[in-house]
Order: C-alpha cells, then sequence, then structure tokens
C-alpha cells in the first residue's frame, strides 16, 4: 500500500503581503471602482495587463501606476484571448515584488472578507491554496439600477434542475443566465508556483500543501452590467476565444452560445433579458434565489458622501 505523501507546511506571516493581477479590456466603468475597493481590503499593489483597451481602461490604469497602486502594466496587443499564459506572465512578474499571496483577478470580481480584511485568512494558514466561492450579482438596470454596485441581488439558490429547464424550454430563461453558482476562483502563494489554469480557478503547484474552501471570504461577480456591455462583451470575448485555436471548444462555452445566437439573428436584447431572469421576476422571488449584498454598495456610497 502507497504512502501519501505529506503536505507541506508553508511559514505563516503575522504581515503577509498581497498582490493582485488583473486583467482587462475595455472596463472603463468598473476596473477604478476594482482597484479603488481592494486596495481599501488588503490589498497591497496590482499588476495589471491592458489587452487593447480602446475607452480610457488603460488611462485609469496609468492614473494608478502613477499614485504607486499598480506596479506594471504590460500591453498586450494580441486578439486571441491567452488568458491563462497572460495571468501567468503576470504572476512570474510579480517575484520581484516577492509577495506572499496572489490573488489573480477579473474586473467584474469583488473579493469580500467577512473581516473586512482579506489578509486575515491568509496569516493564519500553513497551506498555499485557498479556494473562494464566486456568486453572480443579478444586474437590475431594468429595475432602476444606475451603477454596477447598486446591484446588490446575490444569486446563492438555484431553480430546481427541472424547473429550470422548463423555464428553458418556454422560453422564459436563457441557458446561460445569471441564476447559476459561479465557479470558485483560487488565491495562492507565490512560493512554489507553477502554473495558473483557465479562468483562474485552479493553481498548480510545485509541493503539495493544504487547501482549503474558504469560510470567510467570497467573490461578488459583477460580470453583466447592462445591455450593452453584455452584448460586446459576449460577442467580442467570443471572437476572441475563437481566434485561439489551442482552446478547446468547452472553454468560455457561455461566450461561444451568445455569439451563435447573435449569429442565427436572434434578437440580443429579448436574450439578454431571459439571462437577467426579467421574465421570471416572480419565480425568483418566490424561490428567493438571491440574498440581498450591501457590501460594495454600501462601501462606494459611503466613499461618496466622504469625497463630497
Amino acid at each position: 500500500m502507497s504512502e501519501s505523501i505529506p503536505l507541506k507546511k508553508y511559514k505563516i506571516v503575522d504581515q503577509p503581503k498581497l498582490l493582485m493581477t488583473l486583467l482587462v479590456k475595455n472596463e472603463a466603468d468598473i476596473i477604478e471602482h476594482n482597484i479603488i475597493f481592494h486596495k481599501a481590503h488588503g490589498v497591497d499593489a496590482f499588476i495589471a495587463t491592458d489587452n487593447n483597451s480602446s475607452d480610457g481602461t488603460r488611462e485609469i490604469l496609468q492614473k494608478y501606476k502613477d499614485k504607486g497602486w499598480i506596479l506594471d502594466i504590460i500591453d498586450e496587443p494580441d486578439e486571441d484571448y491567452q488568458q491563462k499564459e497572460w495571468v501567468h506572465r503576470m504572476i512570474l512578474q510579480s517575484k520581484q515584488y516577492e509577495p506572499d499571496w496572489i490573488i489573480n483577478c477579473d474586473a467584474d470580481e469583488f473579493w469580500i472578507s467577512k473581516t473586512g480584511n482579506l489578509k486575515d485568512e491568509i496569516k493564519t494558514f500553513s497551506g498555499n491554496k485557498i479556494y473562494v466561492p464566486q456568486y453572480h450579482m443579478r444586474c437590475k438596470d431594468g429595475g432602476g439600477a444606475r451603477v454596477f454596485w447598486e446591484n446588490n441581488e446575490k444569486i446563492v439558490r438555484l431553480f430546481s434542475r427541472l424547473y429550470r429547464r422548463y423555464l428553458i424550454f418556454r422560453g422564459i430563461l436563457c441557458r446561460y443566465s445569471q441564476l447559476t453558482f459561479g465557479i470558485p476562483k483560487v488565491m495562492h502563494r507565490l512560493e512554489d508556483y507553477r502554473h495558473i489554469h483557465m479562468g483562474n480557478h485552479w493553481v498548480a503547484m510545485e509541493n503539495q500543501g493544504e487547501e482549503v474552501q474558504s469560510t470567510t471570504l467570497h467573490i461578488n461577480h459583477y460580470n453583466i452590467r447592462g445591455y450593452e456591455q453584455f452584448r460586446r462583451k459576449m460577442i467580442l470575448g467570443a471572437e476572441a476565444v475563437s481566434r485561439n485555436k489551442q482552446l478547446s471548444q468547452q472553454a468560455a462555452r457561455h461566450w461561444r452560445y451568445f455569439l451563435d445566437r447573435f449569429q442565427q439573428g436572434i434578437d440580443m436584447e429579448t436574450e439578454y433579458r431571459r439571462a437577467m431572469g426579467d421574465f421570471c421576476l416572480k419565480q425568483i422571488a418566490k424561490y428567493k434565489l438571491y440574498d440581498i449584498d450591501n457590501t460594495v454598495r454600501d462601501f462606494f456610497r459611503n466613499l461618496q458622501v466622504e469625497n463630497e
């Protein structure tokens, strides 16, 4: 009988250095909020890759590089969505700054700690990976939400599989709607890092250490922030994925789905409303699919008051 490999115990640092990588493209409506929020919640510094933004995103990144919050900005000209390679490059570049832990983040992800500081869990943990649950924040732009952080309905429960299929069959709900759970993301130590995987959901390390599902951290995912952003993201995202011939057909399936619907001539605004659950609001309320999470909303409301 083979013996199990003992888990490596890593040194616990009382004041760990936490670095965040950001891969962005045309995220001017949210990227500044992302940086400000995470800097206030324990992230020490950022490394960013900008993939040909044309909406002012690159200028926002430069603003925070000049401020000293962003250490490096990598300008990536390719249009074939090599996501894991570009994130891997940022992690390797971070070595010169000697962080203890790394979060690989998208512009629409807001990492939240129950304690208010993302470092509180890692500074007592001797393992090397922490998996963090991710929840979609349902976009309510048709219901009066003026900015993304006013969307406070966090999807924490789901329709039954059969009922969901029924709603899709009736054309009430979209196959890839916001009424699903996001796949957990992983934060990890820099020590023994080997390679990140597609979507930042898993990471390969040189040594096997303890890995846990976090009970104090979660991610609010503002992946959809209005119809125009939805249309641009799904169509342009799918086209970029299609140009990367090394990706499997399973990669970014939701983007491919919406591009296919668009190419078929299906009305994208109706598809958007199906994706948001706008045609089944009574059912959403009846089965209590969401909890109210005002963490991000209250942070920015308070910030507005302070700046007035």
